[in-house]
């Protein structure tokens, strides 16, 4: 398919939202520690909101305003292992803070107002010391990078699925939580960007135009193809998907459960990869065991 200027803007809109929203993160995680998991969403969400070219809240929701934070002291982290965030029990809430010693979750989901592109940012956190759990986050980002980097044009979504697993199995590690509300085929590994590799219909445009926005929400959620086991989609050569396992150790429960989404970025069959990780591990001082190549 031809690269038009609509899908260009989709694709381009979509890593554009997704690198300044990372940005923002960034700047408020890198106040320092004992922001409470309420806190975050909060000062996120004021900064989506005054965002005039994005909706006022996120497409994912709930949780409220489509904003995710879950931080959690080595207790067995266990309020990182979740099934969906969707839940009220995983929601923001007052009493969980970024303490030191703390692993998290922060994720947003953005909607651009114009293009109705989505721009989706998540990733895991730790203010710890501890080596173990520091090696079990660089080696999730590692094997979930090199998935990114066999995706080609002309595979079959199917095929980049079966590939991962074999990537996480070989690296001891699995990703049996990673579900969603919308595929009800099992695990998967992300989902594509509507409208990166297709214009919108004259009824979705009127919609991203004019709807409101939960019938955007479910616009966005029903346009979704999913990364999953019988998908036969076959990557085309102007796309963006995100691929976005949560992925824990298959030996040490005590290893929090890791989340580093990505979007992959076809133009032209050209491949590029958003990850946009590396500013904020900078910001909470991750640098020194962990980073993106991308």
């Amino acid at each position: 398919m031809i690269l038009t200027a609509a899908l260009q803007n989709t694709i381009e809109t979509c890593a554009e939202t997704r690198s300044w929203l990372a940005n923002e993160m960034s700047k408020l995680l890198g106040q320092g520690p004992f922001l409470s998991e309420e806190q975050f969403a909060s000062a996120i969400a004021t900064r989506i909101r005054d965002n005039t070219e994005l909706h006022s809240e996120g497409g994912y929701a709930p949780p409220p305003a489509g904003i995710a934070a879950l931080f959690r002291l080595p207790i067995n982290f266990h309020r990182l292992i979740f099934d969906t965030l969707r839940k009220e029990e995983y929601w923001p809430c007052v009493n969980q803070k970024l303490e030191m010693g703390s692993a998290g979750l922060v994720y947003a989901s953005p909607i651009h107002r114009l293009s109705g592109a989505i721009g989706d940012f998540g990733m895991t956190i730790y203010r710890g010391n501890n080596a173990a759990v520091q090696a079990h986050l660089s080696r999730c980002l590692n094997v979930l990078e090199r998935a990114c980097e066999y995706a080609e044009v002309g595979m079959e979504f199917r095929e980049l699925h079966e590939l991962a697993q074999h990537l996480f199995e070989e690296a001891g590690l699995h990703n049996a939580r990673t579900v969603t509300w919308t595929d009800k085929v099992g695990t998967n590994l992300g989902h594509t960007i509507p409208w990166s590799y297709e214009a919108p219909s004259q009824t979705e445009m009127q919609l991203i135009s004019s709807g409101t926005l939960s019938d955007l929400r479910s616009l966005i959620s029903n346009k979704r193809i999913n990364v999953n086991r019988i998908e036969r989609f076959r990557i085309p050569e102007n796309i963006a998907f995100t691929l976005e396992a949560r992925l824990e150790s298959a030996s040490d429960p005590t290893m929090p459960n890791t989340f580093y989404q990505l979007i992959a970025t076809f133009q032209n069959g050209v491949r590029r990869v958003c990850a946009n990780f590396n500013e904020i591990f900078a910001a909470l001082g991750m640098e020194s065991y962990i980073r993106s190549k991308f």
